[in-house]
């Protein structure tokens, strides 16, 4: 997979209000990273009958799609494909769309260099959206 260059959190956020505009949505929530953790955006799009957090690294411009993170007690992510979405994520320079199969797959390292080493001996993620999405220290 083909890393993006790194958008900035402003792009992300022009990004998000564009991709819920041209799918039905609107933009509710939106939760800049500030501090070490967690090394991703936020974007809460809202439907009639559901609301889509749309994610995105700070480190590579990876973007996912997941259920709101604070929905499940243990605050993991649960991936979800919104084709609609990453239909717009695509058309954006500076981003990388990932499928659910994407981030469940297995990570390799190889793909993404710019993951520390030392954070995934440490942290030992299960998949690739737990290496490029997370709230390690």
């Amino acid at each position: 997979m083909a890393q993006a260059v790194p958008a900035g959190v402003s792009e992300f956020k022009a990004l998000a209000h564009e991709a819920a505009r041209r799918t039905g949505g609107r933009l509710t929530a939106f939760t800049p990273a500030q501090d070490v953790t967690p090394n991703f955006h936020q974007a809460l799009i809202t439907y009639r009958d559901r609301t889509v957090a749309m994610l995105c690294s700070r480190d590579d411009g990876s973007v996912v799609m997941t259920e709101p993170f604070g929905v499940r007690s243990d605050w993991s992510l649960a991936f979800v494909d919104e084709p609609e979405l990453a239909a717009v994520v695509r058309r954006s320079e500076g981003f990388t769309v990932l499928s659910k199969d994407d981030a469940e797959r297995p990570f390799e390292h190889s793909d993404h260099p710019h993951v520390s080493g030392r954070d995934l001996a440490y942290w030992k993620p299960e998949n690739t959206g737990q290496a490029l999405f997370h709230w390690w220290d």
